[in-house]
């Protein structure tokens, strides 16, 4: 049992981001994503659509019964936009209870795609197949609050808490921990972004005096 997180900006306001899609390869027995990690450049105010996706690597078919994403600072969760109630996000505080209060919210969690829900089967891994690899999306909305510096690096993370095999039975994953992240294990993932904040103040002032004799 082996699934893999992996998370990418699909879409800046109204412009949709394609060169962020993971590309799947397999070579010498192991799975590989290519995928560009550079920041984005955004702008106050713009909204950013993410989507996560967990792919399964192992040879045991299942479900992600709870998917969670952060809240990281200048990023605003916005509940009533459709796409994140497609998806079903829930704020947690920080206490880790549900709340309805967006300023108290820390935490996002989802279980759009578990087996109750109707969520698709993430069939095995075949290595003849890897073009094919079974894979899950859910998307999440936020949108870019003022950092008051320019270039500012947003960095939003997302995870998988929990998963079951196709029968409902809780197993290890074979190489991660889920809902605890630890550096370089395949359930988690991030993706960043970065805050162009620019100055629109103007200033006036003069530029060049000129004398004139007589009239």
């Amino acid at each position: 049992f082996d699934l893999s997180l992996k998370k990418f900006v699909t879409a800046i306001g109204a412009e949709e981001i394609k060169s962020r899609i993971p590309q799947v390869k397999y070579e010498e027995g192991k799975i590989i994503y290519e995928q560009q990690k550079n920041a984005l450049n955004v702008l106050v105010g713009d909204t950013v659509i993410y989507t996560i996706r967990v792919y399964n690597e192992g040879k045991v078919a299942g479900y992600v019964e709870k998917i969670a994403d952060d809240i990281p600072e200048y990023l605003e969760y916005l509940p009533e936009n459709e796409i994140n109630k497609q998806y079903k996000w829930e704020m947690l505080n920080i206490e880790n209870q549900k709340t309805e209060n967006v300023e108290e919210a820390r935490k996002l969690v989802t279980s759009y795609t578990s087996k109750e829900n109707g969520g698709n089967l993430l069939n095995e891994f075949k290595e003849s197949e890897y073009e094919n690899i079974s894979y899950i999306d859910v998307k999440i909305v936020f949108r870019v609050k003022n950092p008051e510096l320019s270039n500012y690096i947003i960095v939003n993370n997302a995870q998988i808490c929990e998963a079951i095999t196709e029968n409902g039975i809780e197993i290890s994953d074979a190489d991660s921990t889920p809902n605890e992240w630890i550096n370089g294990e395949d359930d988690q993932d991030y993706e960043n972004i970065k805050v162009q904040n620019f100055d629109k103040k103007k200033k006036k002032y003069v530029s060049s005096v000129k004398v004139i004799e007589g009239n």
